[in-house]
């Protein structure tokens, strides 16, 4: 990581957006990397304070924060005034997207479960029969598993490139959870979505299906060839 951005790094760690191998590398990461260290502490107390403050403003106080961050300074008004109210506009603007990032609802427990799952704990681990074509463009099938998340009945048929990408297609007889942050096709059938480093496209026909990989050309391949839509 040696260009970054620490501030968005350490809302997509804090905010849980990172897939299981990203946040793992970012871990090793921010203990040589001062930057992203200090977002990540600031971050985590921020966390803090917003949890101990779930209650809605008072209207008052509501009122207050919106005419702060409106206002402009007045005519006649020094320098020093203008620095200070912007750094007040500023911080109080700060405080409500962290506010607004921390208290985000976490992803469904499916795909939680599942994109540990992609990320190697192998949530899903007993053996089963495949169903899907042995290849898929340049994607080889190299394992077939199955198991259950929550309700779901999952069969997992996992592939690679020669380029080493892997890409997990993850088939049910129900439709999957929309992940958090997914973006609806036009036609509202399917959804996709990018996590840090992982790439998520989900169909319900012909068969409800999830794919899970780290490049979307590959994501979008395998989609592709099962004619997922």
């Amino acid at each position: 990581m040696t260009k970054h951005d620490p501030e968005r790094n350490a809302s997509l760690f804090l905010g849980g957006m990172m897939s299981g191998r990203a946040r793992r590398r970012f871990e090793q990461h921010i203990i040589g990397c001062e930057n992203c260290w200090r977002e990540v502490e600031l971050g985590r107390r921020g966390r803090t304070l917003a949890e101990s403050s779930r209650e809605l403003a008072p209207q008052e106080l509501r009122e207050m924060i919106r005419s702060t961050v409106a206002a402009t300074p007045l005519p006649g008004r020094g320098p020093v005034f203008r620095k200070r109210l912007g750094v007040l506009a500023a911080s109080t603007a700060v405080a409500f997207v962290l506010a607004f990032v921390v208290l985000q609802p976490p992803q469904p427990q499916e795909i939680e479960v599942l994109l540990a799952d992609y990320d190697g704990s192998e949530q899903l681990h007993r053996g089963a029969r495949a169903t899907l074509p042995p290849v898929l463009g340049d994607l080889k099938l190299e394992e077939v598993r199955r198991g259950r998340v929550e309700e779901m009945s999952v069969v997992v048929h996992e592939y690679s490139d020669p380029a080493g990408h892997v890409v997990t297609i993850y088939q049910s007889d129900s439709s999957f959870p929309d992940a958090r942050g997914a973006e609806h096709s036009a036609s509202m059938a399917t959804w996709s979505v990018r996590l840090d480093e992982t790439v998520m496209f989900c169909a319900d026909e012909p068969v409800p299906s999830l794919v899970i990989g780290d490049d979307q050309r590959e994501v979008r391949l395998a989609a592709a060839e099962l004619e997922l839509r």
